[in-house]
């Protein structure tokens, strides 16, 4: 296991080499970039930029330990909304190949989202929510 630090340890307008400059002289060994609809790795990012970011946190000593985001809370694939499903498909797809694109070896990913933290009772089942994944994950690996 090494001492790894997610970007959103850092407050959001650090850029990714200063993020990893830092992880560096703190003692961390890897990191893990977040991919997102805006900023620096995004859903749409060519090969090319997904092998300079790579190369950026490999020039601070570090590794790619993995790749993450906040988007699959919104776009799970546990929604009992078809749409959403679909969408958490598309991005999650999208997300493994910037995946390889940086070298990281995993890609997070939120399944379901039963409720809001705020919420009372939650809004869907676990039991519903655990269905809608296994079908939306048989569907990415078909």
């Amino acid at each position: 296991m090494k001492p790894s630090l997610n970007a959103r340890t850092f407050p959001a307008s650090t850029s990714t080499a200063e993020m990893v400059r830092e992880a560096s002289a703190a003692g961390f060994e890897a990191f893990e970039p977040i991919i997102a609809e805006q900023g620096e790795l995004t859903f749409n990012s060519c090969e090319r930029e997904c092998g300079r970011l790579a190369q950026t946190i490999r020039d601070a000593g570090l590794e790619v330990a993995s790749l993450a985001s906040g988007v699959t809370w919104r776009y799970n694939l546990g929604s009992p909304d078809s749409g959403v499903g679909a969408k958490a498909r598309e991005l999650i797809l999208s997300a493994l190949d910037r995946a390889a694109g940086l070298g990281a070896p995993v890609f997070l990913v939120v399944p379901a989202v039963v409720g809001r933290w705020r919420d009372a009772t939650p809004s869907t089942s676990y039991a519903d929510a655990l269905s809608r994944c296994y079908d939306q994950l048989r569907r990415l690996a078909g």
